[in-house]
């Protein structure tokens, strides 16, 4: 497991929303700026993208949506 994967493990394992910030917020303390993006979308990938789901529901339609208007 690489520190990346570790890190992104430790956020997704912790159990407190406040936990999860703080550990989110010494990203910046323990990588360079050049890995911020791999650690984001690694943590991204593990903690928040699994409950992302599609909010069709609640779109309503309006005639502006149309290409005419456009």
């Amino acid at each position: 497991m690489t520190d990346i994967e570790a890190k992104a493990a430790e956020v997704a394992a912790a159990n407190d929303w406040n936990v999860r910030v703080a550990l989110i917020r010494r990203i910046p303390e323990v990588f360079g700026n050049a890995l911020h993006r791999d650690v984001y979308a690694r943590i991204a990938e593990w903690v928040y993208v699994p409950n992302l789901a599609p909010d069709f529901a609640y779109v309503h339609w309006r005639d502006e949506y149309e290409l005419g208007p456009i």
